[in-house]
């Protein structure tokens, strides 16, 4: 695992702080520009996979994805 690889554990706790830090989860959720209840589904999910890009950019987390890789049909 890489430095500065997050785990769902702490993903979750930053999206936790960032509640706290905007006050209440409505707060939080009006911010992003979603609902409470969709937030507390994302919440719900425990994996940093449930949380949509909008929640995770709002609470400063940043995903990266890993480079494509193309092969060609005969080497695989």
């Amino acid at each position: 695992m890489n430095r500065n690889t997050l785990t769902d554990i702490d993903v979750h706790r930053i999206v936790s702080q960032a509640i706290n830090k905007a006050g209440t989860a409505q707060a939080f959720a009006d911010q992003v520009g979603i609902s409470r209840s969709a937030l507390s589904k994302q919440r719900n999910a425990h994996t940093a996979q449930g949380y949509t890009p909008a929640v995770l950019r709002a609470a400063g987390v940043k995903v990266f994805q890993p480079p494509r890789e193309y092969y060609l049909m005969d080497d695989v």
